[in-house]
């Protein structure tokens, strides 16, 4: 199911500038600062692009679309919170949001995370950005990105968790080290996940569920939680949240495939 191309897609994403921050190196360490008004935090630094605009030419209209420079306060749910309590959030990130429907649901259904939300194809970015924008979420940021290596972007144990939903499965051999459960990609995995974070994983793909099952069970520092091969008939399926594939699936009668593995305590 190939997202189709939408014309002109690089000038509409434009309509979404205060939704979307560059995932650079620079940011490392740092991704809480996306999610202030004023693109910075109580410990210092400088304003980050990404960040909401707070005032300038056509400030009201780009902040309007995704909940204005009162995020922070709507945020924490008290106007007298400070912008020191996002240091604390828990941060979260899905690798290929696709058009968004999980991630946009996941964070509306939690506004104590803050999430990242990475994809590299800007036809499905855009369509995710459309879906995002009315929901008015001050906890959610999207980025084009292709992440080869997640360290280059997040710093060692930044994140509280990491969703992997219906990856590309990559069947020939030869190009195994390019599925997302790969031991290359689980140690990256694991370098930036704190301790009791985890990695969530959904498929339809039997082989590739088979392959993942037996790479993350054999990852150092990962032990493996539960897995499910039919995820909506399991004792998961309370509280997930379906993407626009596994809707999909669903209706045509197909298995969705499921683990979650945890960082092992100690660093």
């Amino acid at each position: 199911m190939r997202q189709r191309n939408v014309k002109n897609v690089e000038e509409k994403m434009r309509t979404y500038t205060c939704l979307l921050v560059d995932a650079t190196e620079s940011r490392r360490g740092c991704w809480r600062e996306v999610f202030s008004p004023t693109g910075e935090l109580a410990a210092g630094g400088e304003p980050v692009r990404g960040a909401l605009v707070a005032d300038g030419e056509g400030a009201t209209e780009r902040n309007d679309a995704i909940g204005g420079n009162n995020a922070a306060k709507e945020y924490t749910g008290d106007d007298t919170a400070s912008e020191s309590d996002l240091l604390t959030c828990p941060l979260y990130a899905e690798l290929g949001c696709g058009k968004g429907r999980f991630i946009v649901e996941t964070a509306s259904a939690d506004s104590a995370g803050l999430y990242i939300a990475l994809e590299g194809q800007k036809s499905a970015l855009y369509r995710a950005l459309e879906r995002a924008a009315p929901a008015k979420l001050p906890n959610l940021r999207f980025c084009f990105a292709w992440i080869l290596d997640i360290r280059t972007v997040f710093a060692p144990n930044e994140l509280s968790g990491i969703y992997l939903n219906f990856s590309d499965p990559w069947p020939k051999s030869r190009h195994e080290k390019r599925r997302l459960t790969a031991p290359a990609y689980l140690q990256g995995y694991r370098d930036v996940l704190e301790p009791g974070g985890f990695l969530q994983f959904k498929t339809d793909n039997g082989a590739l569920f088979a392959y993942s099952l037996e790479t993350v069970a054999a990852a150092e520092g990962f032990t493996l939680e539960g897995w499910t091969d039919d995820l909506a008939n399991s004792p998961y399926a309370a509280g997930n949240q379906m993407t626009e594939y596994e809707m999909r699936f669903i209706a045509l009668g197909q298995k969705i495939h499921f683990l979650r593995a945890r960082k092992q305590g100690g660093g």
